[in-house]
């Protein structure tokens, strides 16, 4: 499972970088190695050999200013998705990348609908603020009781919207 951005076009990029300087004690709190360790999550990507132009060698971010992909990622197998309670992982998932989502989400200015209440297993839900990158895949595989729901992937942005409910 992974949520972030992968491959921006330039303009995006920046945007993101910008966002990052902006908010230093932000950023470094979402991607602290520790607490994405603890939940099971790892931020990945390819990096750029030096630093972006405009942006110090030195600079406190510039490990991550290097980044060209922001994806954050849990090793799931078909195994996994098909287990029971893939769903509730995969809600937790969800829960644990919000805030990194949103932060991408706002850096690129586009709005965040944050829920007032979480959804439930019984009540449809939506998850429409999440740029979605599969590492081996473009699709994500949900069983439900008996049946499979296939989501695809949205288009080049790798956008999934197609998850509508649990």
């Amino acid at each position: 499972m992974g949520a972030g951005i992968w491959h921006p076009d330039s303009a995006t990029l920046g945007k993101i970088r910008e966002a990052m300087v902006a908010d230093p004690k932000r950023w470094k709190r979402l991607t602290n190695a520790n607490a994405l360790s603890a939940a099971g999550c790892e931020l990945f990507g390819d990096s750029l050999k030096r630093p972006p132009r405009g942006y110090n060698s030195e600079h406190p971010l510039i490990e991550d200013l290097k980044r060209k992909d922001f994806i954050l990622a849990v090793t799931t197998t078909e195994e996994d998705a098909l287990a029971r309670g893939f769903i509730e992982c995969f809600a937790k998932f969800c829960k644990t990348v919000a805030p990194f989502s949103e932060f991408l989400t706002r850096a690129l200015d586009l709005e965040w609908l944050a829920r007032t209440a979480p959804p439930t297993l019984r009540t449809p839900c939506r998850i429409d603020n999440f740029l979605w990158a599969a590492q081996s895949a473009r699709a994500i595989t949900f069983k439900r009781g008996n049946s499979v729901t296939r989501s695809a992937d949205g288009g080049e942005t790798g956008r999934i919207e197609a998850l509508k409910s649990c």
